[in-house]
């Protein structure tokens, strides 16, 4: 018998509780179809429990309302209790632009404001998604001043993106969510002299922070690589920790690398490890991750939030692979635009040069496929 906090009971199949004979394959949940060794049983919020049992079965509690799953163990892989202190989804916010290529401020901050309403708990500007390389300091400063004007509270709610070659411009980037009362940001390493070597990186990283001060409280280290050509080594990693225990507290890994996931989950977990590629987003929760920012909470964030509770939802998945082909960011842009079923057709579609927008007949593709992936069931 497994004892809930409200006291009632939920039956365990014998075998499973008793470690005796062979253990069959667990029922399916009645409400997803993936396997429940608990069966049917009401859940409870707010509530999280982690029980291993034999032949790589673990039972595992959710916060959020959803169902309870065995979940099978990946060979070599030891499954954690979800940790209580979690990063959460982030929405990795895209930059709606007005015909001049202005940044369109009502759009951002609606955009913002139902992404939060959607389930995301906090967004996250000028990164990738959000074209933050493209965009200058007096913008930046604009567009954080109208989402905060706009009632989204920059001490929990806003993360600042900073992507500058230039200790100066970093810090500059970095001062506009300061002002406002921001202390998160995603910080990525300088991206234009390549091969600089871990020293030269922790130099750069190390004048910024200090640049910064304590008041970026909350720095998250950026390592995609496949954009930046620049990598965060295990190594350089622990030893900026260790030198700014104050100001780094995560690290958010978007190389779509499964080993380099498991080798910060396991040398950096005092972190809060996040995941940029959702498809790796429950698996990762499941040994130790924190949470993710991500572009497609742009367009399915009610989707993505069963992945921080650590449990598959393979539409997530295919979505992700039907995007990839394209222009990730003008994709995911062209598909908040239909989401939101926005009055002017290409006001999502527009980009910042020098990246292009999706043509019509791509977009109208995505739109019609994603629908598709949507309207299956969970599997």
């Amino acid at each position: 018998m497994v004892s809930l906090v409200d006291g009632s009971k939920a039956t365990t199949p014998p075998l499973l509780a008793d470690g005796g004979g062979v253990v069959p394959a667990p029922p399916k949940c009645w409400q997803c179809q993936q396997p429940d060794v608990v069966g049917r049983q009401k859940r409870l919020p707010h509530y999280r429990k982690y029980r291993k049992f034999p032949s790589g079965f673990a039972m595992r509690y959710s916060p959020s309302g959803r169902c309870v799953h065995a979940v099978e163990q990946h060979q070599g892989e030891t499954h954690l209790p979800l940790r209580a202190n979690r990063f959460g989804l982030s929405v990795a916010l895209a930059t709606p632009f007005a015909e001049d290529r202005s940044i369109d401020l009502p759009r951002l901050v609606a955009h913002a404001r139902q992404s939060l309403a959607d389930g995301c708990s906090s967004v996250t500007v000028f990164g990738t998604t959000g074209e933050g390389a493209s965009l200058g300091h007096n913008e930046r400063q604009r567009a954080l001043g109208a989402l905060v004007g706009a009632g989204i509270d920059p001490r929990s709610q806003l993360v600042v993106g900073i992507a500058a070659p230039s200790v100066e411009d970093a810090i500059a980037r970095g001062r506009a969510g300061l002002m406002l009362g921001c202390p998160s940001f995603l910080l990525a390493p300088p991206f234009y002299f390549k091969g600089c070597g871990d020293e030269g990186l922790f130099d750069w990283i190390a004048a910024v922070l200090m640049g910064l001060g304590p008041k970026a409280s909350n720095v998250i280290l950026y390592h995609i690589p496949q954009v930046t050509a620049v990598g965060l080594s295990m190594a350089l990693v622990d030893r900026l920790k260790k030198a700014f225990p104050q100001q780094i507290t995560g690290v958010k890994d978007s190389s779509g690398d499964w080993a380099n996931a498991q080798a910060l989950l396991k040398q950096h977990g005092d972190l809060h490890i996040l995941i940029g590629d959702e498809r790796l987003l429950a698996r990762a929760m499941s040994l130790g991750a924190s949470g993710a920012i991500t572009g497609l909470a742009n367009i399915a964030p009610d989707l993505m939030l069963p992945l921080i509770d650590g449990i598959e939802e393979p539409r997530v998945n295919a979505m992700v692979e039907l995007v990839l082909p394209y222009a990730v960011t003008a994709a995911v842009k062209a598909l908040v635009g239909l989401r939101r079923n926005d009055n002017d057709p290409i006001a999502w579609s527009r980009m910042r040069a020098p990246l292009a927008s999706l043509g019509e007949s791509d977009v109208r593709k995505l739109g019609a496929a994603i629908d598709a992936i949507r309207s299956r069931r969970a599997a």
